[in-house]
């Protein structure tokens, strides 16, 4: 095995280790979305649906893109995938 870690996060953990790594805390993160800190908690928790507003704001908030965030293909393996139309043929 080589270390690589090959499952994706689900959106609320992955909202949950954005935050933390912006070094924003749970508190500090609600206000700027404006919400309460419980709703943001039951969010990182997977207790709540999202709505496409809720999502947006969320993204904003962390810089990404919707499209980022509800990506469930990790980021680092995105970014190793090989360019196939490079590759020698075999014939």
């Amino acid at each position: 095995m080589t270390g690589v870690q090959t499952c994706a996060l689900p959106i609320w953990e992955k909202i949950a280790e954005l935050r933390k790594k912006k070094g924003l805390t749970q508190v500090q993160f609600a206000k700027k979305l404006k919400i309460q800190r419980t709703a943001l908690t039951r969010i990182e928790l997977g207790k709540t649906n999202y709505t496409i507003k809720s999502l947006r704001n969320i993204a904003k908030e962390l810089e990404i893109s919707i499209e980022e965030l509800v990506d469930r293909k990790s980021t680092r393996l995105n970014s190793s995938h090989t360019d196939i139309s490079r590759m020698p043929s075999s014939a």
